[in-house]
């Protein structure tokens, strides 16, 4: 039975960081430059948490968070701008 449980744990572990809606998210946005690198610090409103599998704060998931409503729709709009068809959806991680 230990066995077992180990085996879900891993699968689900590999599953949050490779291709859950979260890691996809993150691989997604990461690839982006969402800050143009000459404009950086004015493009940077908000609070976008970027969670990287493994890194810093990670728990079960990678992905790209913010508590903050101002944040989604500041993301929606560069989206836009940038000509990507992608919908920004805030959705609880709980």
């Amino acid at each position: 039975e230990l066995g077992l449980v180990s085996a879900i744990e891993y699968y689900h572990d590999q599953w949050a960081i490779i291709d859950s809606p979260f890691a996809h998210a993150h691989e997604y946005l990461s690839k982006m430059d969402l800050f143009e690198k000459d404009n950086e610090k004015g493009l940077k409103i908000g609070d976008l948490d970027f969670v990287a599998p493994g890194g810093p704060g990670y728990s079960d998931n990678c992905g790209v968070f913010s508590e903050d409503p101002i944040t989604a729709s500041l993301l929606q709009a560069r989206l836009i701008e940038l000509g990507h068809n992608t919908s920004v959806e805030i959705v609880d991680r709980s």
